[in-house]
């Protein structure tokens, strides 16, 4: 269980002097101004989200539009414009609050903020839809557009989706900074407690939602970076697949790997991007094309450190198998020998990773087959 609030370690300590109760005023009221401007800001980005992209995609999908339809529409965007009237309703709360206790505005309003449990539970759904309209071009060009324009302040529609996923957590680290500042025996460190109790206990289940959303956010940006991808990878975004670290490395040999016929140029970098079910490199100057990839189920990896040749070495070798019959391989060279024990951790765990994700699927093959067995016998 989670530790109480007011036994935490940034738990004020009651000033010595006058210099230093001055002190934690002046840092209280910096929390309170960034509390409210951060508010602010908040707002102003979910406007921006509702005027410059959900509005005409709504009004699209409306009319029928090749663009968008009203199925997807409402798989986008949840219930982002529930959470925008809400912050629009709280805001003046905090700007007029009695002295600045900001912790008791949330104190009132945080069982409200149990509306972006169904925003951030969605949100893997919501890119999902994103990384299968990005094959419309019809949608894509109007994204495109919007983005253009000066509202849109330089950010495009999934900077803005990322937001609401991100600000309960944003709640509590304010709130926390609040409460380094603010002794015990001030008349607003109950509300601060309070606050923080209510909104722990919202927080640590969106954390954990927050997590898969960003690790989506991620996919369907690599997916949208990467050309070429063969017809395996296509849908890249898979709700079970997860990245797990990518990076430049020099590629020495491949054995049964290309997706390309293009020439491969080896002890040249590329880039490595690893997920816990494959691994896939590209090609590393302005534009990254997919020049080969391994499924990990069953891969077995080898460091080399037998001569200076092949110094911070990783061998990754694909036994052929019913499915491939050949064997696939992978040498790579990385830049420092901690590089070197960074990704051989990394391939280990991602190995192991695919390994039971296998083994759980084989599972469910096999109990779907004595269902069917059964059904059929009965």
């Amino acid at each position: 269980m989670p530790a109480s609030a007011s036994n935490g370690p940034d738990r004020a300590k009651t000033p010595a002097n006058e210099s230093e109760k001055q002190n934690f005023a002046d840092h209280r009221s910096q929390v309170i101004w960034e509390f409210i401007a951060s508010e602010e800001k908040y707002i102003q980005c979910l406007k921006i989200l509702h005027e410059v992209y959900i509005q005409p995609l709504q009004a699209k999908a409306n009319k029928g539009s090749d663009k968008l339809n009203k199925a997807d529409a409402s798989l986008l965007f949840s219930n982002v414009e529930a959470i925008y009237q809400f912050h629009c309703l709280m805001l003046p709360a905090l700007k007029t609050c009695p002295e600045g206790n900001v912790a008791a505005v949330l104190q009132k309003y945080a069982d409200y903020l149990k509306m972006y449990t169904k925003y951030v539970s969605e949100y893997q759904t919501a890119m999902a839809t994103m990384s299968r309209l990005s094959k419309n071009p019809a949608f894509i060009k109007f994204i495109k557009k919007q983005s253009e324009q000066p509202a849109a302040e330089g950010l495009d529609i999934t900077s803005y989706m990322i937001m609401p996923v991100q600000r309960v957590p944003r709640y509590l680290l304010l709130l926390r900074e609040l409460q380094k500042y603010t002794p015990s025996s001030h008349a607003h460190f109950p509300s601060i407690e309070a606050a923080m109790s209510k909104i722990s206990k919202i927080a640590s289940h969106i954390n954990e939602q927050t997590r898969s959303a960003e690790n989506a956010m991620a996919l369907v940006e690599i997916q949208n970076q990467i050309h070429g991808l063969p017809e395996e990878l296509k849908q890249l975004f898979q709700p079970h697949r997860k990245l797990l670290r990518h990076g430049l490395l020099t590629l020495l040999k491949q054995e049964n790997t290309t997706t390309s016929k293009a020439t491969l140029n080896y002890h040249t970098p590329f880039m490595i991007v690893l997920f816990n079910d494959l691994v896939l490199y590209t090609t590393s100057g302005e534009k990254f094309e997919c020049r080969g990839w391994i499924p990990l189920p069953g891969c077995m990896l080898n460091r080399d450190t037998s001569t200076s040749d092949h110094e911070n070495t990783l061998e990754l070798i694909k036994p052929k198998d019913p499915s491939f019959r050949v064997q696939r391989s992978l040498r790579l060279q990385c830049p420092s020998e901690e590089e070197a024990n960074k990704w051989a951790q990394s391939f280990k765990e991602a190995i192991e990773m695919a390994n039971e994700m296998g083994k759980q699927d084989a599972k469910r093959k096999m109990r779907s087959a004595a269902s069917i067995s059964w059904t059929h016998k009965g």
